[in-house]
């Protein structure tokens, strides 16, 4: 399958007069959490991009009593094109699950634009036909019940998990380098993620990195079986709504990815600049603050060399490093070819 890019991605290809008559035809919104963007069944007026944030598609039951979750959507990604393009009423409703930036395109605007900027019209009939392809496998595999896989460079994470806690499955997914050697795994009970692994790190941390690699390579499997058969042990353990994790790795992915490269590859190295540590953000991190600060009390550290030394994912490690620089409590200092001390 071709390589997809997102939304700002296609932005920077444009020349300068492309994108100033997008922008001139998008208008700023803001939303916080409950707000509903969209209603299911109302006609499309416009096409909306996340810009920062989280947003959750809802399908209704046709007696409105029940609703449902089907997707998460980030920054990058977009919905209320296939209306503007059909003239068909909106297939689902949009909820803001947090703060959320968007740019909007009125429908006159956005079928001007398609007609004017070929770019931009291949970019959205290429995410509809890739979005028809996705679903037609989610569908055979929903009905037939059957294990399925495939390659990891051609399907994204969000996608592959979605498709499992949809179905209702109990089974293991498993991801494999090239030469079939296994480096990562998670099992699922139902909508349920309980036990997961990922490269040196174990429960809901494994799955919080596994989002924020951008370029998995190797393969996925997943097997329906009601016994795992990875040995987990307790710190594998997860629990937890599969739907409600992948919103939040979504969150963190989107935060994640609008760190510097220097924090987000975990190159460069911490020093105390403080004696004392004062760690009054993010009481969540706490912890993780105190070990970092016993690792640099002697010397910088490099942030890969301890990331491989703690069960975190590494936006958390670098958020803490990052709070700590910001506060004026450690020293980060990257360098040009920076050597990843020994474990």
């Amino acid at each position: 399958m071709q390589q997809l890019y997102d939304y700002f991605t296609l932005l920077e290809q444009l020349d300068v007069f492309q994108r100033k008559e997008i922008e001139s035809r998008s208008r700023d919104l803001g939303y916080v959490e409950p707000d509903v963007i969209i209603n299911q069944d109302e006609t499309g007026d416009g096409v909306y991009v996340i810009a920062q944030g989280v947003v959750e598609v809802v399908t209704q039951s046709p007696d409105s009593k029940t609703d449902r979750v089907i997707a998460y959507l980030c920054k990058g990604d977009f919905f209320g094109e296939l209306s503007v393009l059909t003239g068909e009423p909106r297939s689902a409703s949009i909820r803001a699950c947090e703060d959320v930036h968007l740019l909007k395109i009125p429908s006159p605007d956005f079928l001007h634009l398609i007609k004017s900027i070929p770019q931009f019209g291949h970019f959205f009939s290429t995410h509809l036909a890739a979005r028809l392809y996705r679903l037609t496998r989610e569908t055979a595999t929903r009905s037939q019940c059957m294990d399925f896989g495939g390659n990891l460079e051609n399907f994204d994470v969000l996608l592959i998990f979605q498709t499992i806690t949809s179905s209702g499955q109990a089974g293991e997914l498993r991801l494999l380098d090239d030469a079939n050697n296994l480096f990562g795994s998670f099992y699922f009970q139902g909508p349920t993620i309980t036990h997961g692994r990922f490269a040196h790190l174990t429960g809901v941390e494994a799955m919080w990195q596994v989002f924020l690699e951008t370029n998995l390579e190797g393969s996925f499997v997943f097997q329906i079986t009601d016994q795992p058969t990875v040995p987990y042990d307790e710190q594998s353990a997860i629990g937890g709504d599969g739907m409600d994790l992948l919103m939040q790795a979504a969150s963190k992915r989107d935060y994640f990815q609008a760190m510097p490269e220097e924090w987000r590859n975990l190159s460069g190295r911490l020093g105390r600049l403080t004696e004392q540590l004062h760690w009054q953000e993010q009481p969540e991190h706490a912890a993780l603050a105190n070990q970092v600060w016993e690792f640099i009390a002697n010397r910088p550290q490099v942030l890969a060399s301890m990331w491989r030394r703690l069960n975190v994912c590494s936006f958390h490690l670098a958020s803490v490093g990052k709070q700590l620089a910001a506060t004026g409590q450690a020293s980060y200092e990257v360098e040009l070819q920076a050597e990843t001390e020994s474990a």
